[in-house]
Parts: C-alpha cells; structure tokens; sequence
C-alpha cells in the first residue's frame, strides 16, 4: 500500500453529503476491461486491418496495425446458452469479409469490415474450431467429432463431408476452392483436392493435437502439442518433424498453440507462457526468444509485415515487435493487479501480472502503463515521492523508480565491482517470491516480506536494504503476504496460519502480536493509523481483526468471500475489499462493516486512498474502481 494518505473523522462522507455535491458517493469503474479476458485468435487482411476473437462472444478489430482495438459489433439476440461462448478462430478475407466460430456451434459473419456480425445458421452441434473461406460463398468450418461442413452459397447452406474420422478439427488451410488441407487431435493432417469430397491422411510424424496448418508454395508447416512441429517440403506429400526447441515444464514440453511464417524461411510460434519462438530456416529448427514478452499464455501469432510480428493470449495480452521478433513491447493486457499505492493527491502506482505497471498523474482519474524490464507477477507497490517508487514481485524481482524510469535493484557482481545495495543474513538477498513492501510516512525506513518470513528493511529511503530475515523467525517462519511501516519503528507482517508479528525497534526484534486463538486463516493485509492507536488485519473467510488496547480482536463480519485489502482512514473509519467484488465500510470503528454497492463481482486484490482522501480499488482483469 505504501505512504497511505489519511482524512480525519467521516471526511469521505463529508465529501458526499457537503454543499455543492449532488449525489452520494458511490463506487465506479475508473479504469474497466476493454479486452476479451483471453484471446484465443487473430487474423489480418493486410498489415493495418485485423480482427481479434475471445472468450465471453468478444470480438475487437483494428485499423493501425495492432495499437488500438474496438470491440464489439454483434447484433445478434443469442440464446442463453451461447451468450458467454468462447470464440475459438477467425478469418479474415478482405476488407469487408470475415468469420468467427466458437463453442456452442456459433458461426458469425461480417460483411462490412467487423462493424456488424451476423450469426449464421449451421447443422454444427459442438465446438467449431476452424473456419476458412476463399472467397464470399466457399468455405469450410470444422469442430469437435471429425465434423467438416463446406458451403458454395456464402453459408446460406451447409454439406457436412466425410472425414472417416472421430479426431476434432483444429485448423484449415485452402488455396483454392478444390486444394485444402485440415489438421487436429491424434496428429490429423488431411488433404483433399476436390474441396472435401475426399479427404486423404497424410501420415503425420506426430501423435499430438495439431493446431494450425499453412503452406507458402511447396513449404507447409503444422505445430501442435508437446512443442510438436512438422515440416513438408512437398507441397504436403510427405511431413517430417522440426525441433522445435520449446521450453520444458515439469519435464514435458510447452504446447504451441499458433504459429505463421511470412515467407519460405521465417516463421514465428507462440506457446505457453509467454514462449515466442523464431525460426530462419524454413520451420526445421526453432528458437525461444529471451527475454519472453510475457509470462501468459500465448494463443496465436500473425506477421502484420516483413519486420513486424502481433501475438495475442491469456488475460487480454497483446504484445507487438518491429524488429521480427527479437524484442516486444506490450501493447495491452487485462491483467490481475494485486497493488495499488500513492504518493500524494496526484501521482500513484498500480501493479499486477506479466509485468504490469500503471501510473497515475491526476488522482487515479486515468491511468498509463508504464515499460518494466521484466514479464514476472508484480505483487506489491509502494509509492515514496511523486517521482519515486518500489515494486517487488515473483522470481526475486525488485525495482525502483528513479528518473522516471524502473531501474532492478541488484548488488553488482564481483567482476563489475561497485557497491552493494542489499546486505543479506542467511544467502540470499531476497524471497523466491515478495509480496508486499511498504515504506513509513517518513519515507526512509520500508520494508519487504515474502516467502519463509524473508523480511528486507531500508533506513535510507531505499538506497540500501539489509535484510532481518532471521529476526523475524525468531517469532515465525511462515510466508508473509503484508506489511505496514506504521513509523520508523514500528512495523506489523501478517501472512500464512493466522500469522502476525510486530516490531517495535525497526526490525531488531519481533514478537507474536497477541490475537485471538482460532484464527488460522491466511491473513493478506493490514493497515494502521498514523498514531497507531487503531487499525486492521484482514484475510480469508472475511476475516477482520480490530488492532485495540495492544491486541487483535474479531470483529463481525456479515460476508465470507476472502479479504485482500484494507485501508484505514481514521479512529472510526476503514474499508477492505476482497473476492467476488467485496467493498466493505465501518463508520464505527469496525463495529459493523456495511457491503457498498459494487460496480463488479470480479475480485480486488488491494485498496488505498490518494492525497485527497478518494479510496481506489483494484484486482482482476485490471480493473480500477474509485468512491467518489
């Protein structure tokens, strides 16, 4: 949470009900999702026009080569079971044509660009995988059970043609209305030369579910399962496997789940977690980027030119490059943000997934992302300065903000000489994994916590870190997940089992805070007035403990979805947020907590209020809420 910002008494609902505001203060999206949570395919006409397809029937086209979307433009009425279908793949033909299929059998067409989509009635039944059209009235749709359905009259009707197959249907690939090819589950590879009336199996090398199938001329090329690749040389006669060179995880390799080549020996892949591979040698071997633009999922991957490469995945991640392939930049993502701290009334940070920075420069009003140099999970920020910051998160990440850049904060190896900026007491600088850091009002003295009660404290505003890691376990070794640096002296972690340990001289020694016996849940945050005098811990199952007289007590809660975040304004008044979109509010010192009207039941992950006294929200899918 970092430097939190306080408002004395009933400020906030001062705010609301004072001269010249018209209406109470209520909850509201400041920042909401625009993009499909996942996107699972992509596919462009031309170097600046494409259409991108998701789950929840989300649909988004763009004009600029990939750097602004649009979503939206369904006009049909669907049934409730297929209203939240996923779409699975898309095809565009030209500038006025293109399809989209998906779960529940859903087949939409657009005959003006993507400004309006029309469901099309099909004999499909299942899943629809793949859809490719040569021209306005001959195309081929393909789904679950083997099924290819052809249509010559522009999908006015449909002929299901016989595959003699049960394997699913992934994705096509036609030349012409006669000569095609189809691939899918149990290493399929089909061909047919007279548009599908007969289909011929290739004999694949490859056992895994294939994905996509191109050809440019005689080269072919299909990627699938296990890092599967495989290559023809001959038009698609014969196939023969490429090392793909995929990373392992837990001793099997990624799947790749798209893949396209913009000539006969240039091809790129996207796999799991955020692999990019590239190959130069006509898809025979293949090599990962590094660093990868991202830790999620990569669904599909498309060359907009010869130099620039657009791959889209999981949590809306759309990340682009102008040098083929060998460095990315993120062009959007929805991701989880599990952070949010200000400076002042103006400047804050938010933090989330695959590397995911936000600042503000106007009170949380608007926010823009902000390049980190690393694509890990970012779990906590805390704001110094208008200008200076900290962010830790997974893989020992940990940056500073200086010159309005993110610099990583590392001790300098021996060879390069310099001074170390992190002293350790037990080998290693930092957690595998940090989840919180937070600095006191006077901005010297911070702390970090993380795995196996790892703990790191600064007391020169972060120019130097020492860690206390084995103080703390003195009083306990479990994971902490919060910290508040009440002052530079007083500091409370909480985390796993229940666990919250204090100290009051600046981390030299640490106790067990007294609390009640039966609390055993994991606890995620806490948050202190200035004076110390009150403040909060809160955690799973609703859990929320009142900090009184040198001890933590219960207090009722009327909800059970598990707390994040909590934020403590005054004596009398705090607000925690959690799962399924929980906004709760005590006026009375926590003696009853109040659930406000939310604009979500997405969850949220962190809450603080900026100079002004406006309390912000935020968690899944990037979303950023505000009260005012």
């Amino acid at each position: 949470m970092g430097r939190r910002y306080r408002v004395v008494g009933c400020a906030l609902l001062a705010m609301a009900l004072g001269a010249g505001v018209a209406h109470a203060a209520q909850w509201d999206y400041v920042r909401k999702y625009t993009m499909p949570r996942h996107i699972k395919a992509i596919d462009f006409y031309d170097s600046k026009h494409g259409i991108l397809v998701g789950n929840r029937a989300a649909v988004g086209r763009t004009a600029d080569g990939g750097l602004t979307w649009i979503t939206g433009g369904l006009n049909a009425a669907l049934p409730p079971e297929k209203k939240n279908s996923t779409f699975l793949d898309v095809f565009t033909l030209d500038a006025q044509h293109a399809w989209i299929v998906g779960e529940n059998a859903v087949l939409f067409e657009t005959n003006d660009g993507g400004e309006v989509w029309t469901l099309v009635p099909t004999p499909a039944r299942d899943v629809l995988n793949g859809v490719w059209f040569v021209d306005p009235d001959h195309g081929w749709i393909g789904g679950d059970g083997g099924l290819i359905f052809r249509t010559t009259d522009g999908g006015v009707t449909w002929e299901q043609l016989n595959t003699r197959m049960n394997n699913s249907v992934r994705g096509f690939f036609f030349t012409d209305t006669l000569n095609g090819s189809a691939v899918g589950d149990g290493g399929t590879i089909l061909s047919t030369e007279d548009g599908g009336n007969r289909w011929r199996d290739m004999k694949s090398p490859s056992a895994m579910s294939l994905k996509t199938v191109q050809y440019i001329g005689d080269s072919g090329w299909v990627i699938g399962g296990n890092g599967a690749v495989v290559v023809s040389s001959d038009g698609g006669q014969t196939w023969e496997e490429g090392a793909s060179n995929v990373p392992n995880s837990n001793g099997m390799p990624e799947p790749i789940w798209g893949m396209h080549f913009v000539d006969e020996q240039r091809g790129a892949a996207s796999a799991e977690f955020g692999v990019v591979l590239l190959t130069t040698d006509g898809g025979r071997n293949w090599e990962p980027v590094d660093p990868r633009p991202t830790l999620n999922r990569l669904n599909d991957i498309e060359w907009l030119n010869s130099t620039t490469l657009l791959a889209v995945g999981e949590f809306g991640t759309i990340v682009r490059s102008t040098d083929s392939g060998a460095t990315w930049d993120s062009v959007w993502s929805n991701p989880d943000l599990f952070s949010i701290s200000f400076a002042d009334a103006n400047n804050g940070w938010a933090v989330g997934t695959g590397g995911t920075v936000l600042h503000t420069v106007d009170g949380g009003a608007t926010w823009e992302r902000e390049p980190i140099a690393v694509p890990f999970q970012l779990f906590g920020v805390s704001a110094v300065s208008a200008s200076s910051a900290f962010i830790i998160g997974d893989n020992r990440t940990f940056f500073e903000r200086t010159g309005g850049a993110w610099e990583p904060i590392q001790n300098p190896r021996s060879e390069t000489g310099g001074e170390a900026r992190i002293e350790s007491d037990d080998g290693a600088e930092l957690a595998l994994a940090t989840y919180a850091v937070d600095f006191a009002p006077s901005g010297k003295v911070g702390w970090t916590v993380g795995d196996l009660a790892k703990a790191i404290r600064t007391g020169d505003g972060g120019q130097h870190w020492a860690s206390r890691t084995g103080n703390v376990q003195m009083a306990t070794i479990n994971t902490l997940y919060g910290v508040a640096a009440v002052d530079d002296d007083n500091v409370f972690a909480v985390g796993a089992a229940g666990t919250i340990v204090y100290s009051g001289d600046s981390g030299e020694t640490w106790k067990e805070a007294a609390k009640p016996d039966d609390v055993y849940e994991e606890l995620r945050a806490a948050s202190f007035t200035p004076d110390m005098q009150h403040g909060w811990v809160v955690g799973y199952g609703g859990t929320i403990l009142a900090w009184a007289d040198g001890a933590f007590v219960k207090q009722t809660n009327a909800y059970s979805s598990d707390l994040y975040g909590v934020e403590a304004v005054s004596a009398t008044e705090a607000w925690a947020a959690g799962a399924g979109g929980a906004l709760l509010h005590t006026t009375d010192g926590g003696v009853t907590w109040l659930r406000e009207k939310s604009p979500t039941g997405l969850a949220f992950r962190s809450i603080a209020s900026n100079g002004a006294g406006v309390p912000h929200a935020v968690g899944q899918w990037g979303i950023v809420v505000a009260y005012q």
